[in-house]
């Protein structure tokens, strides 16, 4: 039998073993079972097709009027909280992969505090509290934008725009 230069005898018997570890190694995914941290191309498809429909109805839902009455910015406050509120709770109720949980309960976490906001907004708007009203449209815009970033990322869409 010849023997390996450079190897020492230990790791000449390993390399039957390493072979055969490499060897099953490449032979993963067949059995259908996912690896961990992996999401299937189909289960994210299906969440973003699922997140980006219930959007696509709040968003053509909202009442955007492009008025400029406080009564009228108040009332439609007041009406896209309630939408964005359902909404909201149909969004919780997918059931995103694990992998991607994470990402998921920050993209809802974002739209909640938008909702949240939205009756104060109209408070603030029929007090004619100007100065808070300004400080919370600043912080809405900068979680707009965060929104958008995060859900374009993910991959949606629709969940990617807020009234």
């Amino acid at each position: 039998m010849k023997r390996a230069r450079g190897l020492p005898r230990s790791a000449r018997k390993l390399t039957p073993l390493l072979g055969a570890v490499l060897a099953l190694a490449g032979c993963g995914g067949s059995s259908g079972t996912p690896v961990a941290g992996v999401v299937s191309t189909a289960a994210k498809a299906r969440l973003l097709a699922s997140a980006d429909a219930i959007c696509r109805r709040l968003n053509s839902s909202l009442d955007i009027s492009g008025s400029t009455k406080s009564e009228v910015i108040a009332a439609a406050a007041s009406k896209n909280a309630g939408l964005e509120l359902a909404a909201l709770a149909q969004l919780e109720a997918l059931s995103p992969p694990a992998a991607l949980a994470g990402r998921w309960r920050r993209i809802l976490a974002y739209r909640r505090t938008l909702a949240h906001e939205l009756p104060t907004l109209a408070q603030y708007e029929t007090g004619n509290d100007t100065e808070a009203l300004q400080t919370l449209i600043a912080t809405k815009l900068r979680l707009h934008r965060d929104l958008h970033i995060e859900a374009l990322r993910f991959g949606l869409s629709d969940c990617a725009e807020v009234g």
